[in-house]
């Protein structure tokens, strides 16, 4: 399956890295979170990101302000998820968060979408 489409779920740290990840290997990205602020200081640094893998030759020049481009945000799961591909979710580490979350991206997703999680701490059992 190609994937061209992914929606980020959780703009911190995590979210972060994989929208970077994601938007520097040319793919579209929505980056979600619940609050503007937030979205907006992620964009911040996952510029920052890119500019950095840029001034030390991990990305081509122009390539920065190319993927950046590919970033759009949105405050709402359902808008984040329902064209995407693949999903990368990364909120809270918190059980009932993650599951609430997923609940939402389930009922929104395409069904040919991949729903993918990210923890720092939880172990991804059936809870």
């Amino acid at each position: 399956m190609d994937i061209h489409k992914v929606a980020c779920v959780g703009a911190g740290l995590i979210g972060q890295g994989w929208a970077t990840l994601f938007s520097s290997a040319g793919i579209e990205v929505v980056l979600q979170d619940v609050t503007e602020t937030i979205l907006e200081k992620s964009l911040r640094d996952v510029r920052s990101n890119l500019m950095f893998l840029e001034a030390n030759n991990l990305l081509e020049q122009g390539e920065a302000d190319a993927a950046l481009k590919r970033i759009k945000m949105s405050t709402l799961i359902s808008e984040a998820v329902s064209h995407a591909d693949y999903v990368q979710e990364s909120v809270l580490d918190h059980y009932d968060i993650k599951k609430q979350v997923f609940r939402e991206m389930d009922a929104v997703a395409p069904d040919h979408a991949i729903l993918a999680s990210s923890s720092s701490g939880l172990l991804m059992t059936c809870q």
